[in-house]
């Protein structure tokens, strides 16, 4: 390995000297490696990759290859600047080359200081020591070209496909933009439903990544970028919304059933019904439905209203021995100012004891994952469309025979009775007494699971509630005071409340009052240990 040693021209000939008088060997004959000028400019393209020559190389005169060197000043010493750190050079050959992306959007212009150093090989010719002297300078400005990729469609466009075509179809026509160079440039898509679709990063052909149903979305938003080269900024971004189209179906692929002359997804699957606006109910219709409901056959079990009304769900359950065909059934979310209806299509069974969920994203996607995922008795239908306003609202679940339930916290004329519960602010609740009107407060629980969705790795099944799909009741414990046992404390509790309504923690059975069977509940449960309190 060669030594290297920096002094100033004045000590060269002291050190000539000095070897002399020693008998050191092996001194270079004296040469002087300048600049001609001291000021240089070059320009390179921001979508040059790392590693990229900047123009032609910086040289000096009387440059000697194998003694001299050229370097990059780390930090101007006037302007403090560290734009070497963005480059490097060929000790040997002057060439700069970029050492990260550019952008000149972020930054159109740099300011280099290149240095040249003279050699002098000292010492043993075949182990020398390279002395450095008489540096020079050069200031070199590299003015970075602005590639200027804009799209040739403006800030947004659209573009249409119909609704059932295969996965992997073709959306429209390319989306381009100018000055685009297919061997260095690149397109991607983001956005909303990016994941519906892809882009061919050289050609800009978006084509589905999603079989699509006009009566779940009837559209798409997007946003395709440009970048340039290996840039990691978008040098442009248009937004692109997909419009589905709707077909009058005579037949359907597999996994569709034929409604109305519109294919829909099954249950198990996604989709469900088009969503049609109703007429506001009149006073004498508010009190007939009051009468008609009938909490006999399907219920509201569980739902959750989210803040951002992408991940609102609503669950319904079977209660009764016998499957239930649910063809044609309605699901009604009405507020004081509109009442929109979903229709359930043909061919959906609700089988006895379990759970239908009613949802507006697919709750296979990875952020919002369904509990019972692999459960062969889980189902859900999809609708884009569907949402549970941040305001005060009621459910109505609608046979074609009678009104089954009602739930909410709004309930037609009257306007947020104090008497039910919020059903709001990201909290899941549970139907705790299912022969009480979903508008009653002592009808709902806030579940175990309070933060978004999925399940709550620290919360055991068998109460970890708030979870899409997850049909297992609550179970209540006997230990109601939570002291770690059930015991007489336990049943002090229960019977001090004995014949009472409306006291969740006594209500063992979750019947609606506190009677013999709750009191029969903590007596079969004398001396199990829970949960530590």
């Amino acid at each position: 390995m060669r030594r290297r040693i920096v002094i100033q021209k004045s000590m060269v000939f002291m050190l000539t000297a000095i070897f002399a008088i020693y008998g050191i060997t092996g001194i270079s004959a004296a040469h002087h490696a300048n600049f001609l000028n001291h000021n240089a400019t070059r320009s390179i393209s921001e979508a040059a990759a790392s590693g990229t020559n900047v123009g032609s190389a910086v040289t000096a005169t009387d440059f000697e290859e194998a003694f001299d060197r050229y370097r990059l000043r780390a930090r101007d010493r006037l302007t403090n600047s560290t734009d070497a750190a963005s480059f490097s050079i060929g000790s040997s050959t002057g060439q700069l080359t970029t050492a990260t992306t550019l952008d000149y959007e972020t930054k159109s212009s740099y300011s280099l200081t290149v240095i040249v150093e003279n050699g002098l090989a000292v010492g043993n010719p075949a182990n020398p020591t390279i002395v450095y002297f008489n540096p020079d300078e050069i200031d070199v400005t590299i003015n970075v070209t602005d590639v200027d990729l804009q799209f040739s469609d403006g800030d947004s466009t659209s573009r249409s496909i119909d609704e059932h075509e295969d996965s992997g179809t073709d959306v429209g026509s390319v989306i381009t933009a100018s000055n685009f160079d297919s061997t260095r440039d690149r397109y991607t898509v983001s956005g909303t439903d990016a994941r519906s679709f892809s882009i061919n990063s050289t050609t800009g052909q978006l084509t589905s990544s999603a079989e699509f149903d006009y009566e779940v979305k009837s559209s798409y938003s997007i946003n395709v970028n440009v970048f340039a080269g290996a840039q990691t900024a978008a040098e442009d971004t248009i937004s692109v919304t997909v419009n589905i189209t709707d077909t009058t179906d005579t037949s359907c692929p597999p996994g569709y059933s034929l409604y109305k002359d519109d294919c829909l997804k099954h249950a198990y699957g996604s989709g469900f019904g088009e969503a049609d606006a109703l007429p506001g109910f009149t006073a004498e219709e508010q009190a007939r439905i009051v009468e008609a409901i009938t909490l006999e056959t399907v219920i509201f079990n569980e739902l959750f209203n989210g803040t951002n009304d992408v991940q609102d769900w609503v669950e319904l359950r079977n209660i009764t021995d016998a499957d239930v065909d649910l063809s044609g059934w309605r699901l009604i979310v009405a507020t004081e100012a509109s009442t929109t209806a979903f229709t359930v299509p043909e061919g959906v069974l609700l089988p006895a004891g379990e759970v239908l969920l009613f949802l507006n994203t697919d709750p296979t996607h990875p952020d919002m994952p369904l509990a019972t995922a692999d459960d062969a008795a889980y189902q859900y239908l999809v609708n884009a469309g569907f949402h549970l306003p941040p305001t005060a609202f009621t459910l109505i679940l609608r046979s074609p025979e009678a009104w089954e339930d009602s739930g909410g916290n709004f309930f037609f004329g009257y306007e947020t009775p104090p008497t039910v519960p919020v059903l709001t602010d990201d909290v899941a609740w549970v139907r705790i007494r299912p022969n009480v009107i979903g508008t009653r407060v002592e009808a709902w629980e806030a579940s175990g699971y309070q933060d978004g969705l999925g399940y709550d790795a620290h919360i055991s099944e068998a109460i970890s509630l708030g979870t899409p799909g997850y049909h297992t009741q609550q179970t209540r414990t006997a230990d109601v005071n939570s002291d770690g046992v059930v015991n007489i404390l336990d049943l002090v509790f229960v019977a001090s409340h004995f014949g009472e309504s409306n006291v969740p923690a006594a209500d063992l059975n979750g019947d609606g009052e506190v009677n013999i069977q709750d009191l029969v509940l903590v007596a079969n449960a004398f001396g199990d240990v829970t949960t530590a309190p």
